[in-house]
């Protein structure tokens, strides 16, 4: 069976529109942007039914972590 078979009667992935957005403004927003980026993570899992990994759970972790040091720098 192909993937188009497979997909039958479900929306593609791409037309999916799955976003979330924060802003911080206090000491602990490095912590809080983890926790929000792992949340979203684990509502597409839990919702979406997308799979995801430890280990990309764990790298856009670190992603985050960089991106908002980076910017309170």
């Amino acid at each position: 069976m192909d993937a188009a078979a497979q997909n039958e009667g479900q929306d593609p992935l791409a037309d999916r529109l799955i976003r979330a957005g924060a802003a911080f403004e206090d000491s602990a927003e490095i912590a809080e942007a983890r926790a929000t980026a792992r949340g979203f993570l684990t509502t597409v899992k839990a919702v979406h039914g997308l799979p995801v990994s430890e280990r990309a759970m764990g790298m856009m972790q670190l992603v985050v972590s960089e991106l908002v040091t980076n910017a309170r720098k």
